[in-house]
């Protein structure tokens, strides 16, 4: 039973930090633009991957609620996909092939799903999904780890590198799961290490937005932070400039898409 619950506890507490981080984020979406609208769907459809990744089916959610759940999380790939690529990658647009081969994984998920009838879902489709699973996460490694040649702000450095482990490595060892042991094969240590994955991104993100103002606690009018309308030291290096540069960086917002 502590095994139980703690697989609970932390399938729980991933799906709270998720949703709880797209929410926060749409409110910011006129600042952030794409990654924060790619988020919330990305959340919704972790979750629902989240909720039924236990071999445990006394825990797995019934009815409307766990059919959601489960046809969402096929959705999962593209939209981490397309949020981890709205983040690092400056030649990014929800345009071309990325959008083609974004739209034909949902669309064969579906089918696979049995969403369009159950027909489709027995075809063998998930063979299809694997391998194009695979030709996704080496396109996302490849883009991020091209990104860091020539960036000069090191926190993005070091956040690309937590995407590539945690969001990439999940996929990669799921989709690797899937073609060596079956679409079946959920062991409790492994569905629960992926879990904890999630989670692990949930609060290390949480981490980077979330920003502790005092005052707001104490309900004071005047509420002090970073400004930019402090003036500009003298610089007398362009090595000075370069640090001034990295940590204002750290004060701005995930990089528009």
């Amino acid at each position: 039973m502590i095994i139980a619950h703690l697989d609970f506890m932390i399938r729980a507490g991933a799906i709270c930090t998720m949703l709880l981080l797209a929410w926060l984020l749409l409110r910011q979406h006129r600042h952030v633009r794409m990654p924060a609208i790619l988020f919330a769907p990305m959340a919704l459809c972790t979750s629902g991957f989240v909720a039924g990744n236990t071999p445990m089916s006394s825990l797995i959610p019934a009815g409307s609620i766990g059919a959601v759940a489960h046809a969402a999380s096929d959705f999962t790939v593209a939209f981490l996909w397309w949020f981890c690529l709205s983040c690092f990658d400056r030649q990014f647009g929800l345009r071309g092939g990325v959008l083609g081969v974004g739209l034909v994984w949902t669309f064969l998920a579906a089918l696979d799903r049995g969403l369009f009838g159950q027909a489709f879902a027995s075809k063998g489709l998930s063979i299809f999904l694997v391998a194009l699973g695979f030709a996704i996460v080496v396109h996302l490694v490849s883009r991020l780890l091209a990104e860091r040649r020539g960036d000069l702000i090191q926190q993005r450095h070091d956040a690309s590198s937590v995407v590539v482990i945690l969001l990439s490595g999940m996929l990669f060892v799921d989709l690797a799961a899937d073609a060596m042991f079956g679409f079946a094969w959920r062991p409790l240590a492994f569905s629960m290490a992926q879990n904890a994955m999630v989670l692990t991104f949930g609060l290390w993100l949480a981490g980077r937005l979330l920003v502790v103002r005092p005052a707001v606690l104490t309900f004071d009018v005047a509420e002090t932070g970073p400004s930019f309308d402090q003036p500009v030291p003298q610089l007398s290096s362009r090595r000075t400039l370069l640090r001034l540069l990295c940590r204002h960086s750290s004060h701005l917002p995930w990089r528009p898409g």
